[in-house]
Formats: structure tokens, C-alpha cells, sequence
């Protein structure tokens, strides 16, 4: 794993994984409060937290499906912590993770707004998939549908 000194980055304790999801939830994400415990049985090697004299100060996350499929997420820096490298870091490590594991590629999902995101994406070589779109059903559309 890196160390950028004294930033240090290691796989992710279950607590750590509840720390991450506070840290989405402050971002205005929807990380599915209680999706991690199916993500950590299902691939508990894939959450890295970058620590920065033992703080926490970054996390991610990369959970396999079949042999070459990995969903990224949890891609968190603190806000006074991001452009210093911690990001680029963890990103690598996770990297590797995925190349160690045939992996043969790895997606996650970002805002259209967030350009400063789309721009640091690009620059680690990943390509935006234009040709998707995102559906979603939320709690009243589930019912709806479900009642049907």
C-alpha cells in the first residue's frame, strides 16, 4: 500500500467503512446506509482508507462481481485534505487491487456538475460512458410498481 509520509493507506476495518459512509451522507450522497454490510461480506478486501498521521482522511472502495467487473465507490477526501495526492493515491492502490484480481475494469458513477471530478477521472485515464443513463426507482415508485 502507498505512503506518502506520514500518510499511510490500509484496508479498512468495518468501523472505518461506517466512517466512510458518514462522510458520503455529509456529501449529499445517497450511499445506501446500509448497503456496506453486503458490500463488505460480499468483497471485505476492496475498502482502503488513506490515514494521515493516523487520522482518517480518505476512503474507497471496489467491490468485485464475477472475475472481471469491479463497482468503485466510497471515493472520498475530506474537503480540507483534497488536491495534496491522498485521492490519486488511494486510487492507485485500489488499482492494483483490481489488476491483482482480473479485474478487467472498474466503474463508478459521478454528477454531471461535478466537473473538478470529471477532469481528475480523465486525467487517471478513464472514459465517460455517454451512452449509459441512470434510472432509478425510489420508495413510492417501488410500491407503485410492486403493487401493480
Amino acid at each position: 500500500m502507498t505512503r506518502l509520509h506520514p500518510y499511510v493507506v490500509k484496508a479498512m476495518t468495518a468501523a472505518e467503512v461506517g466512517t466512510a459512509i458518514n462522510w458520503a451522507a455529509a456529501e449529499g450522497w445517497n450511499p445506501g446506509l446500509h448497503d456496506a454490510d453486503c458490500f463488505l461480506a460480499a468483497d471485505a478486501g476492496g475498502f482502503l482508507m488513506g490515514f494521515l498521521d493516523e487520522e482518517p482522511v480518505a476512503s474507497i472502495s471496489v467491490v468485485r462481481y464475477g472475475r472481471s467487473f469491479a463497482f468503485l465507490g466510497l471515493y472520498i477526501v475530506k474537503p480540507e485534505h483534497r488536491g495534496k495526492g491522498y485521492g490519486r493515491a488511494l486510487l492507485v492502490d485500489l488499482a492494483k487491487i483490481a489488476r491483482d484480481r482480473g479485474c478487467g475494469r472498474m466503474e463508478w458513477a459521478v454528477l454531471d456538475w461535478n466537473d473538478p471530478a470529471i477532469q481528475f477521472y480523465r486525467r487517471m485515464g478513464a472514459k465517460p460512458m455517454d451512452e449509459w443513463t441512470v434510472f432509478r426507482l425510489t420508495d413510492d415508485g417501488i410500491a407503485t410498481l410492486a403493487s401493480s
